[in-house]
Formats: C-alpha cells, sequence, structure tokens
C-alpha cells in the first residue's frame, strides 16, 4: 500500500483546518493511501475516521518547533528545531511515504528540508491568508505544490511570495442533513439553554477571536433586538473574547438573549435544529467552511463581503452579504430574514442546491487526487 506523510499543526480546538483535514485523510484512503498522521495535539483524535485495525490511518505524536521572526512572535528554538527534523527524517525512512502533506503553512518549515534530503516532494494544503514574512520562514516558496481553499487565499500567496497556487474548495458532507429531522431536537436544545420556545434564532459558529468579530456582532444583535423581540444569538466556539462578550451583553441588557456556548463536541445538533440563520462576521477568512456547514442544512447565511466569505455567497440567492464595516447593513439583513420566513427557507434550499454544487465531496476528492498524483511522482536527483 502506498503511504503519505500527513502533517498538521493545530490548537486546542477543531476548527475549520482540521474539518478539511478530517475530508483529506478520506480521500487519499479512498485513493488506496495508508496515512501516517503527525500531529501535535490529540483534541482532534477522536473525531478523526476510524478503520478499525487495518492501520490504514496511523497517528504519532509530533512536536513542531517554530522559527519566526515578528514583533509579537519572536522564536528561534534551532536545538528544537534540528532535533525535530532528525525525528521527521527518521520517520520518513521508516515509513517510505511516496510524498509529504502539509495541512497548513507552518509544518513546511520542517517538511520541506526533509522532503530535500530524501528525494520527495512536498505539498501544502495552505488555509489562510498569513503575513508575507511568514510565507518565507514557512518555506512556502520552496514547496512543489500549494493548493488554497479560495480563490483569495490563492492570490494572496501569489501576491505575496511569488507562488503559484491551486483552488480547491472545502466541502463538508452533506448527507448527515435528513430533511425529515428538520428540528427534531429544538426543545431539547432550547431547555438545555434557556432559550425561549418562540425565538429566532441566530448564530455564529467561530473561535470567539478579534478577527471574527464576535463583540461587534453582539452590538449589531442589539439593534436588532429592539425590532425582532423574540430574537436569540447563540454563539457556538470558544476563543480570548469569551469574557468580553459575556460583560458586553451585561451591559446591553442581553443576558437572557445571547447564549455562550463555549467548545462543543459536535456542531449538528444545533444546525439540525436550533439555528435559523447562520452569521460569519469576520474581517477575514480563508473561506467560511462555517457557512457551508450551514448551507448543507438548509440554513441561510449573513456574511462579510470580504477576503474568501465573497465566495461562499451568492447574495440574495443563498444568503445576504454585507460590506466590511456597514453595521447598518447586517443589521437590516438580520431584521429582514428574521421577519420573512419564506425567504429564508427558499434560501436555506438554494444555498444547499447551490453549496452541493460548487463545495461537493467529489470535488473535493478530485482535488485531493490531483495533488497525489502530481506530488507522488519521483524528484530528479
Amino acid at each position: 500500500m502506498k503511504t503519505v506523510l500527513l502533517m498538521h499543526y493545530g490548537g486546542d480546538i477543531v476548527r475549520g483546518s482540521e474539518v478539511c483535514l478530517f475530508r483529506t485523510i478520506q480521500s487519499l484512503i479512498d485513493y488506496g493511501y495508508k496515512v501516517v498522521l503527525l500531529r501535535n495535539n490529540p483534541v482532534m483524535d477522536k473525531s478523526l475516521p476510524c478503520y478499525g485495525d487495518d492501520q490504514r490511518l496511523v497517528i504519532l505524536d509530533f512536536s513542531y518547533p517554530e522559527i519566526m521572526f515578528d514583533k509579537g512572535n519572536r522564536s528561534f528554538p534551532i536545538i528544537r528545531y534540528l532535533s525535530a527534523l532528525r525525528k521527521l527524517s527518521r520517520i520518513i525512512k521508516q515509513w517510505s511515504p511516496q510524498f509529504l502533506l502539509c495541512n497548513s503553512g507552518m509544518p513546511c518549515q520542517l517538511a520541506v528540508p526533509a522532503a530535500r534530503l530524501s528525494h520527495l516532494k512536498v505539498g501544502c494544503h495552505f488555509h489562510h491568508p498569513a503575513p508575507k514574512r511568514y510565507l518565507y520562514l514557512w518555506l512556502l516558496p520552496l514547496v512543489d505544490y500549494v493548493f488554497c481553499p479560495s480563490k483569495y487565499t490563492s492570490r494572496i500567496v501569489a501576491d505575496k511570495c511569488g507562488k503559484e497556487s491551486d483552488v480547491v474548495y472545502n466541502t463538508v458532507d452533506f448527507n448527515r442533513y435528513k430533511s425529515s429531522k428538520k428540528f427534531s431536537n429544538r426543545t431539547e436544545l432550547f431547555s438545555k439553554h434557556n432559550i425561549p420556545k418562540d425565538s429566532i434564532v441566530f448564530s455564529q459558529v467561530a473561535a470567539l477571536v478579534p478577527i471574527k468579530r464576535p463583540i461587534w456582532l453582539l452590538e449589531a444583535f442589539a439593534e436588532v433586538k429592539k425590532e425582532i423581540p423574540n430574537a436569540h444569538l447563540i454563539f457556538i466556539g470558544k476563543g480570548p473574547e469569551l469574557e468580553a462578550l459575556r460583560l458586553t451583553a451585561e451591559r446591553l441588557l442581553l443576558t437572557g438573549s445571547v447564549t455562550l456556548t463555549g467548545f462543543v463536541d459536535s456542531i449538528v445538533p444545533y444546525l439540525e435544529s436550533a439555528i435559523d440563520i447562520n452569521i460569519l462576521a469576520s474581517e477575514e477568512e480563508g473561506l467560511g467552511i462555517s457557512v457551508i456547514e450551514a448551507s448543507s442544512f438548509e440554513i441561510p447565511s449573513i456574511a462579510t463581503d470580504c477576503t474568501g466569505l465573497s465566495e461562499v455567497i451568492e447574495h440574495e440567492r443563498t444568503g445576504l452579504k454585507f460590506d466590511i464595516n456597514d453595521k447598518s447593513a447586517l443589521i437590516s439583513h438580520m431584521v429582514a430574514l428574521a421577519k420573512d420566513y419564506e425567504v429564508r427557507v427558499e434560501m436555506g434550499k438554494q444555498a444547499r442546491e447551490w453549496s452541493e454544487r460548487v463545495f461537493s465531496v467529489e470535488n473535493y476528492d478530485q482535488g485531493i487526487k490531483k495533488v497525489a498524483d502530481l506530488l507522488s511522482m519521483s524528484v530528479e536527483v
């Protein structure tokens, strides 16, 4: 069986890049590869595909010391870096992979020199834009093949380091949702979070970090609440903005109308049974996979018309978009969808149909097969 070494660096929560990683693993295995996954954090392990005892997926602990020179992030762990490079070289020798594939840019810093020493090719699934300095320190210009989740991210890579890349749109499992189950557990979830049963539920599924602008969204929601008294807002995710969100909700007298779930094992029950309207008010996204996830459950989305988010909504057909700093437009869109059930239903149906076509599993699988075919070609010595 052919083998690929898949390298992933992640934090202590499952985010969009991990969701893509799960599908990448499945795609490679379906294409006949054994996947040896080098990951630094076991938090995502329980969400990984399970293949019993046939060893099509092998998970190894691996540390990724990063060399970085930035005003807010400076590190030069040369001893640990060289030790990790030696460990990676031993793993390559042990497993004899056809190629190395990095899920995000940072692991390339180790993968590129290790691949060169072993006469292998290395690819990178580059999910999110990053400063120019990072791209060079991560050795992205030396990667053999780069693919990105959006045209926006691909342009950023080309502009900042001159590296051409292909676009492979992210996907989700559209088979998770069956229309007969829609809202089947709504009463249970509403009771769990003390949400009034007649609520119109907005939600943002995202890490609670400044770039996602949860506080900005909460301030907009305060205005929506004046026109839609039964509006409720759920933030699904955790992060450093959590306490600030709590305090802001208290200041705006919204404590009873805002739910902060923190980290949840699965967002499926919420998408299936609780959320009426999805929102992603980020300043920047590589694509915006939570919008695609919402569309798979026939939920319309409202999102910032910027960066990769511009590519996940067809305005006034599958959802609504607003200019990045136009809070009044966001408020207007939220009120309009909250008031019109029929429009919500039709947009949700259109969102599912469009997303199934544009962000299909089949398209993603074909993209990963192309990656594997290109990277498995021998490197000339």
